[in-house]
């Protein structure tokens, strides 16, 4: 039998063979590297989903305290750079509120502490009687000094420049 009768029972025979030297045999292969050490692979976590983006809602609304008079004034903007002692009686009284006479009577009955008080309750509401009520408690508390140093010289003038003595011998 021939090789080639061979080579049809050979089931290699679709690969390619390399030809055969005869002076020396295939040379050794090269050392393979020595395997590393490849760390354990580490689980990754799942990918979180975000949630879609939502429209923010709009800011609520500002509440102001009234935290001072002036930061927070009771009458129109406009009117406040003007000042209300450069209105007239027909602004001013559309602007602010015509307080009661009586409150007068806080200054005239305490001076100053009633001025004070008068001051504090009618501030923002009619500021011209505020500030007259105020006035009105230092004129009163002047005044009331004023009698008082008057009274005192009176009492000084009729006591006698001189106490008497009377000696009783014993």
């Amino acid at each position: 039998m021939s090789s080639d009768s061979n080579s049809d029972n050979n089931p290699n025979k679709d690969k390619p063979t390399l030809p055969a030297s005869s002076s020396s045999p295939l040379p050794n292969p090269p050392p393979s590297p020595p395997p590393t050490q490849t760390p354990p692979p580490t689980q990754t976590p799942p990918p979180t989903q975000t949630p879609p983006p939502t429209q923010t809602p709009p800011p609520a609304p500002r509440i102001v305290k009234e935290e001072s008079y002036w930061r927070n004034p009771p009458y129109p903007s406009g009117t406040r750079e003007r000042g209300y002692w450069k209105m007239n009686d027909e602004e001013y009284y559309t602007t602010f509120r015509n307080a009661s006479a009586a409150w007068y009577l806080l200054p005239i009955f305490f001076a100053i502490i009633g001025g004070f008080i008068m001051w504090l309750a009618l501030r923002n509401e009619d500021p011209r009687k505020a500030k007259k009520g105020l006035i009105l408690g230092i004129i009163m508390m002047a005044l009331g000094f004023v009698f008082w140093l008057l009274v005192f010289a009176a009492i000084g003038a009729s006591a006698p420049a001189t106490p008497t003595y009377t000696y009783y011998p014993t």
